[in-house]
C-alpha cells in the first residue's frame, strides 16, 4: 500500500527530470554536467580529420599485407584480406586495358586496315584517371578522398616492390601494337619475341599482354618504348606446332621442284651460319614424263587415278645421294661434313621440314617519337589525383553564359557535371593558383551524347577590338575533305568538321579562354541560309585536343522566333597558352542539311553565315565571319 501511495509522486518526479531547474539543488545535482561545451565529432572537424587520416593509413596498410612478412599481397602470396585481393585484381586488369571496350583505342575500323601493324602508346594520365574514377565509386562523404589516396599508395607499393623470388617488380604496360592480318587467323598462336640490349637473346619480360582480341586482330603490350635502348628488336614467328612437311618448293600437275638442303652430321656449333647455311645444295625439277634416268621420287597418277604421292624410298635415296655428292665435290672424298652411309629417317625429316618463316620489324627509334606523352623518367606509378568539391557552375551553364545578356530557358544533359575532377595544382597546363573558395575548371571529358542548352539571346551590340589573326578556320564534310566551305544536301545525316588550326607562332603568349562558332538554325529563307533546320544529333566531339570540351547550344532572339546554333569550345583549365595548341578541330555528328531545291535563283547562291568569336585572357576578343556555300541542286532520293 505504501508503494502504491508513493506512485503518484514517483511519476511526477520522473516527468520533471528533463527540467534542469529541478536538478540544481540537493543530491540529484550530481547528474548535471559541469560544462555545456559540446564536442564536434563530425568528420569535418580538424582533429577528427587528423585521426581519420591516420587510421585510414594504418587500416589500409594492414589489409594490403600478405602472410609473407614484409611483402604486400602481390598475387604470388596469400592475402590477409580477400576483399583487397578482389580490388587489386580489378585495378590491375584496368591497367592492362582488360575489360576496356575496344572502340576506346580503335574508334574506327579505318584506323587498322587489313594487313597492317599499328603501334601505340598508352596515356598514363588516362589510366590514372580511370583507376581514380573507379575508386571514387565508394566516395560519399567529404573525407572519403583520403581512402582513395591510401588505396593508391598501396597500389604503388605493389608496383614498386619485387615479389619474393623475382628480380623485377610487376610490369605495367606503356606501349603496344595491333596486328590485323590473315596471319592471326592461320596462326592464332603466333609467337612474338622481343629483344632488349642483347639482340641475340629474347627478353620475355618486355611483353606484358598478348591476346587475340578479335578474329584476325592481335593485341600485344610492352612495358618499355619500342626502338629504345632496352627494346631493339621485334620478331613474329610461326608457332612450331603448326610447322608442316613439304616435299618441294613447287608442286603442280606437271612439275615438282625440290631444293635439297644442306644437312650436316657435325655438331651444330661447327655448322655454317646465316645465308651460307640456308643456301640449297641443288635444285632439281621433276615431271611425269621427265628424264628416265631420274629416280622416281613422286607419283602424279596411276591407272588414270590422281595419286599425288611421294615415293619415300626413291625420295630418301635421291636426297642422300645429292647431299653426299655435293660435299665430296666441295670438300673432297675425305670430307667429314656428312658421313652417313645410307639414308636415315632424320635425313628425310629434315629435308621435308617446311621452313619456319618469321617477320622482323625494324625498330627505328625515329619512328617511335611522335605522339608519345609518356616521359622517359616516368616510373609508371599512379598519380595522386586529388579530388575537390563540386563545381559552383556547370560547364554547360558556363558555356552559355557569355553569349551576351541571356535568359536560360532549359538545359538537360545525361551527365553529372558535379562529378570529381583533377585538382588545380595537378591539372592541365594553364591552371592558376586560386583562393580556397574558387573552383578549378578542369572538366571531365565530354559525353558521347549531349543535348543542347536552349537560351534566349540579346540583340544588344557589343563593341570589341580585334587582335591579330591566330587561328585558321575551314568547314567541310567528313566524307569529302577536298571541298572546304562547301556542303551538299544528302539523303542522310552528315558529320561536319570545323577545322581550327594554329597558324602563327609569334603570338604564342596569348591565353585562350573560349571559342564560340555560331550559325543560323531553322528553315532556309531569303538572305538567311541555315546549316540545318534543327539539330538533334549525338553531339560534338574534339577531333584531336581532348584538353578542351565542346558544348553545343541554341539561342533565340528576344521577341523573335529565329534561332542560332553555337559550338562552344572551352579549355578544361581556366585558359590554355596558344603555343601549346596545334589543332582544335571539332566534329559535329549527325547534321541533316536542309533541302535547298526550292531556293530561288534570284536570292543568289545559298551561303550560311558562320561567325566566330575568340576570347583571350589578356587580349580583346577576336571576331570573324565565314560563308559556307550550300549546293541547292536537289539530289535524287533526298528525304528532309
Amino acid at each position: 500500500m505504501e508503494t502504491l501511495g508513493n506512485l503518484t509522486e514517483s511519476l511526477r518526479t520522473l516527468r520533471g527530470l528533463h527540467d534542469p531547474e529541478g536538478l540544481r539543488h540537493g543530491p540529484n545535482a550530481r547528474w548535471l554536467p559541469s560544462s555545456f561545451v559540446s564536442v564536434n565529432m563530425s568528420r569535418g572537424d580538424f582533429h577528427v580529420k587528423q585521426i581519420f587520416s591516420q587510421q585510414v593509413a594504418e587500416v589500409t596498410n594492414q589489409l594490403t599485407q600478405s602472410t609473407s612478412e614484409g611483402y604486400v599481397y602481390n598475387e604470388f602470396n596469400t592475402p590477409l584480406s580477400a576483399d583487397w585481393m578482389v580490388v587489386l585484381s580489378w585495378i590491375l586488369d584496368r591497367m592492362y586495358l582488360a575489360g576496356v571496350p575496344y572502340h576506346y583505342y580503335l574508334p574506327d575500323p579505318s584506323f587498322l586496315p587489313e594487313e597492317t601493324l599499328r603501334f601505340f602508346h598508352i596515356d598514363r594520365n588516362w589510366i590514372d584517371a580511370l583507376v581514380d574514377g573507379a575508386l571514387s565509386i565508394g566516395s560519399h562523404l567529404p573525407n572519403d578522398t583520403e581512402i582513395r589516396r591510401c588505396l593508391k599508395v598501396a597500389i604503388n607499393t605493389y608496383l614498386d616492390q619485387k615479389p619474393e623470388g623475382l628480380h623485377y617488380p610487376p610490369k605495367r604496360p606503356g606501349y603496344g601494337f595491333l596486328l590485323r592480318s590473315q596471319l592471326c587467323i592461320k596462326f592464332p598462336d603466333l609467337i612474338v619475341r622481343t629483344y632488349g640490349n642483347d639482340v641475340t637473346k629474347p627478353d620475355p619480360t618486355i611483353i606484358v599482354r598478348q591476346e587475340n582480341i578479335a578474329e584476325g586482330v592481335l593485341l600485344v603490350m610492352f612495358d618499355r618504348k619500342p626502338g629504345g635502348p632496352d627494346f631493339k628488336r621485334l620478331v613474329l614467328l610461326e608457332p612450331p606446332h603448326q610447322q608442316c612437311f613439304g616435299c618441294g618448293e613447287v608442286l603442280r600437275d606437271n612439275l615438282l621442284k625440290i631444293a635439297y638442303k644442306q644437312i650436316y652430321t657435325i655438331p651444330l656449333e661447327e655448322q655454317p651460319k646465316g645465308l651460307e647455311r640456308t643456301t640449297p645444295v641443288e635444285t632439281i625439277e621433276y615431271s611425269p614424263n621427265g628424264d628416265n634416268n631420274q629416280p622416281a621420287v613422286f607419283t602424279w597418277s596411276e591407272d588414270d587415278l590422281n595419286l599425288s604421292t611421294l615415293r619415300f624410298p626413291g625420295y630418301a635415296k635421291q636426297t642422300h645421294d645429292v647431299i653426299t655428292n655435293y660435299f665430296k665435290k666441295k670438300y673432297g672424298e675425305s670430307q667429314q661434313k656428312y658421313i652417313e652411309k645410307e639414308p636415315t629417317a632424320t635425313l628425310v625429316g629434315i629435308q621435308l621440314n617446311h621452313p619456319m618463316y618469321y617477320l622482323e620489324v625494324r625498330m627505328d627509334p625515329a619512328a617511335f617519337t611522335s605522339g608519345d606523352s609518356n616521359d622517359e623518367d616516368d616510373d609508371g606509378m599512379l598519380k595522386s589525383l586529388k579530388m575537390v568539391g563540386s563545381l559552383e557552375t556547370s560547364p554547360a551553364d558556363n558555356a552559355t553564359s557569355q553569349l551576351g545578356p541571356q535568359i536560360v530557358v532549359n538545359y538537360s544533359a545525361p551527365i553529372d557535371w558535379n562529378a570529381p575532377f583533377v585538382d588545380e595544382k595537378e591539372g592541365a597546363q594553364g591552371a592558376q593558383k586560386q583562393p580556397a573558395d574558387r573552383r578549378n575548371e578542369f572538366y571531365l571529358p565530354a559525353p558521347h551524347i549531349r543535348r543542347l542548352a536552349l537560351t534566349v539571346a540579346s540583340d544588344e551590340p557589343v563593341e570589341l577590338s580585334t587582335p591579330e589573326t591566330i587561328l585558321e578556320y575551314t568547314i567541310f564534310p567528313l566524307e569529302s575533305r577536298g571541298s572546304p566551305l562547301h556542303l551538299k544536301p544528302l539523303a542522310y545525316r552528315q558529320d561536319i568538321i570545323f577545322s581550327i588550326r594554329y597558324s602563327e607562332r609569334y603570338t604564342d603568349t596569348y591565353e585562350l579562354k573560349r571559342i564560340t562558332i555560331s550559325c543560323p538554325l531553322g528553315d532556309p529563307e531569303e538572305n538567311r541560309a541555315t546549316l540545318t533546320k534543327r539539330y538533334d544529333g549525338p553531339g560534338a566531339t574534339m577531333v584531336n585536343d581532348f584538353r578542351f570540351n565542346v558544348v553545343p547550344s541554341e539561342s533565340k532572339e528576344i521577341g523573335g522566333n529565329k534561332s542560332t546554333f553555337h559550338l562552344n569550345i572551352l579549355p578544361r583549365p581556366e585558359f590554355m597558352l596558344m603555343r601549346d595548341l596545334t589543332n582544335l578541330s571539332v566534329m559535329l555528328s549527325g547534321v541533316m542539311v536542309p533541302d535547298y531545291s526550292d531556293w530561288k535563283d534570284a536570292w543568289g547562291k545559298p551561303k550560311v553565315k558562320v561567325t566566330v568569336k575568340e576570347e583571350y585572357r589578356t587580349a580583346d576578343p577576336l571576331h570573324r565571319t565565314m560563308e559556307l556555300e550550300i549546293d541547292h541542286k536537289k539530289k535524287a532520293g533526298y528525304v528532309a
